[in-house]
């Protein structure tokens, strides 16, 4: 029962990359945005703003796991990607070598969608009637996603 373990079973780490794709399309994105400004008084100027933001074609990164189940399928590879194998196992030279690092391509995923609003305040400290200093811009930022 002792020896020395077998290094292909304990566990470590597998490089990713992430390859170019010449075939990426750009994104598209689609915004509207509304808002107000309120000047209750001369030092004091509230405002808040919505906006929505659709985007298509979304440029990420593309999940390793099909690059990994190709590869131990004995698969051919999705295009684009490449693994970089370590030395065979010599208790089992037959198998497959685990893959040291994998590079998957950048694709054109689906969709994303973000709205929200932000609001803003901003005043002046007035002194003898003069304003001190410039608008200093104070206060909460407030965001909301889906």
């Amino acid at each position: 029962m002792g020896g020395i373990p077998d290094g292909y079973v304990q566990q470590y780490t597998v490089g990713q990359i992430t390859a170019a794709n010449p075939n990426l399309k750009p994104e598209k994105s689609h915004n509207v945005t509304a808002g107000f400004v309120f000047d209750p008084l001369p030092a004091l100027s509230l405002a808040a703003d919505y906006y929505l933001i659709k985007k298509t074609g979304v440029i990420i990164p593309s999940f390793p796991g099909s690059v990994f189940a190709a590869y131990y399928a004995g698969a051919p590879l999705p295009p684009g990607s490449a693994v970089t194998p370590d030395n065979p196992d010599p208790a089992f030279p037959n198998l497959p070598p685990r893959p040291l690092a994998v590079a998957a391509p950048y694709i054109n995923a689906n969709s994303e969608e973000t709205d929200g609003v932000d609001c803003r305040r901003a005043a002046c400290n007035w002194i003898s009637g003069r304003a001190a200093g410039s608008a200093r811009r104070a206060g909460p930022t407030f965001s909301a996603s889906r």
